[in-house]
């Protein structure tokens, strides 16, 4: 097998290319993708691994997560601090396994950040894991880099929108022919995203810099839509948006003429998002995708509690092993139904669709097969939260997913948790009332509760099989 990778050593296994969608605010700043190549060891720097499907491998298969703030200033759930985005990193990579990948580990990322104040929270990964020796397992990830900018108009936004697709070129795959490509499915699932938002001052108008590097997020989206074969490619089409936002009160509160504070919205912002992926392909006998019908809910983004269900796929064969992945993800918050006096009397303008964010969660469970109605059927998760301190917004969140099915010998494995810690301390633009420096190890309850200052975190998982 490896006299046939070196043998296509340092030609293109998958490209990605970029379009931009043609929308009004758009930035006119392309986003960088990085052209995935495969390199004489049959490995990328940046990841990309190929093996041959008469060899056996495993790989692990991300199904989503929970980033949910805990500080509070007096009740324990509405008065949680919530925070802009400024950093943003759930992810499962593959980095080691064993001869006949009867054991396979990798790790679990996490990463937030939160703009200027303090807080700290213990986020959850959810994954699980396949061995198969019929299909081959492609993971890599795709990078966007942009730097948005801010229209000026009444109400300020920067909107952004782009296209991507990976594209699987077959014919390049060991111990592949020619006369067999039109008996493969392929299917891209997510496996994380890794945001990292940040402001520079030499970007700003002179007479406003940079406030923090967080922004306020009104829309995000990610998700590849179905691969097709043309040819000898696998083309899996990958959008991604992110809008944001001022607030309705400008980044604080005003209470006129007592208190008037108001955080700047940054004109421009450097915005870097990494997509984890995996392609899967197989033939049609070892490997299916069955495209479930995308989840959708909109409720109060006050509404602490999650938008939690079960969805019922007819799958298109027979399988002996099923795992959900989880193609697409995302929210989007609009104007609330009504507003409370309170937020009337302090002149919230709801057309500034902006907010603090206090938890974001996507989950979506393994399969089993209803035996009344001989369908696979999921449970899954969705919640975007702010507190009762933040201006309430009607979210609409999204979950797409994909069955994957398995046959001959291959082994999944049930889904599993893993948990990071991150904390982090105020900054020096943090306003003095707020302030928290809990992030340290000086006392048994803060190593306990909050642990060390760290934005960014990672937990070894394992698959043993």
């Amino acid at each position: 097998m490896l006299d046939n990778v070196v043998a296509i050593a340092n030609r293109a296994i998958a490209v990605a290319t970029l379009r931009t969608a043609s929308r009004r605010h758009c930035s006119n700043q392309r986003p960088k993708l990085l052209a995935i190549v495969l390199s004489a060891t049959g490995l990328l720097a940046s990841g990309l691994s190929v093996t041959a499907a008469a060899q056996t491998q495993s790989s692990f298969v991300w199904q989503g997560f929970e980033h949910e703030w805990r500080r509070f200033v007096i009740l324990p759930k509405e008065g949680r601090v919530p925070h802009r985005i400024s950093r943003f990193s759930s992810y499962v990579d593959n980095s080691s396994s064993n001869e006949n990948n009867a054991t396979i580990e990798g790790s679990m990322h996490f990463a937030q950040s939160t703009g200027v104040d303090g807080n700290y929270m213990r986020p959850k990964g959810f994954y699980s894991a396949v061995r198969t020796d019929s299909a081959w397992i492609i993971n890599d990830k795709v990078e966007f880099t942009w730097t948005d900018n801010i229209q000026d108009q009444e109400i300020p936004i920067s909107e952004n929108e782009f296209i991507a697709n990976v594209d699987i070129d077959l014919s390049l795959l060991p111990e592949i022919n020619s006369s067999d490509l039109n008996a493969l499915n392929g299917a891209a699932i997510l496996n994380g995203i890794s945001l990292d938002v940040s402001c520079d001052d030499d970007k700003q108008p002179q007479d406003l810099l940079c406030n923090s590097n967080g922004l306020w997020p009104y829309d995000f989206y990610v998700g590849f839509n179905n691969c097709e074969l043309n040819e000898e490619i696998l083309s899996c089409p990958l959008t991604l948006r992110l809008h944001r936002g001022w607030t309705p009160n400008l980044g604080g509160i005003q209470i006129p003429p007592f208190f008037s504070e108001i955080k700047p919205l940054n004109e421009r912002l450097d915005i870097d998002i990494d997509v984890h992926y995996s392609v899967i392909i197989g033939d049609a006998e070892s490997f299916n995708a069955t495209t479930a019908m995308p989840t959708k809910g909109t409720q109060s983004l006050q509404n602490y509690k999650a938008l939690k269900g079960s969805q019922q796929v007819q799958l298109d064969s027979s399988a002996q092993e099923l795992l959900t992945g989880i193609t697409g993800f995302g929210f989007e918050l609009t104007e609330p139904l009504f507003l409370e006096p309170h937020w009337e009397m302090l002149g919230s303008d709801t057309r500034q669709r902006g907010r603090y964010i206090g938890k974001i969660s996507f989950q979506a469970e393994n399969p089993t097969i209803n035996s009344f109605t001989d369908m696979a059927e999921f449970n899954y998760k969705m919640h975007v939260w702010s507190p009762i301190t933040v201006v309430d917004s009607l979210v609409t969140t999204t979950l797409e997913t994909t069955i994957l099915g398995f046959n001959d010998n291959a082994e999944t494995q049930d889904q599993k948790e893993a948990r990071g810690r991150l904390c982090i301390n105020s900054t020096e633009q943090a306003p003095a009332f707020s302030k928290w420096h809990q992030c340290h190890l000086n006392s048994w309850w803060n190593r306990w509760l909050y642990g060390a200052p760290q934005s960014e975190d990672q937990v070894t998982i394992q698959a043993k099989w």
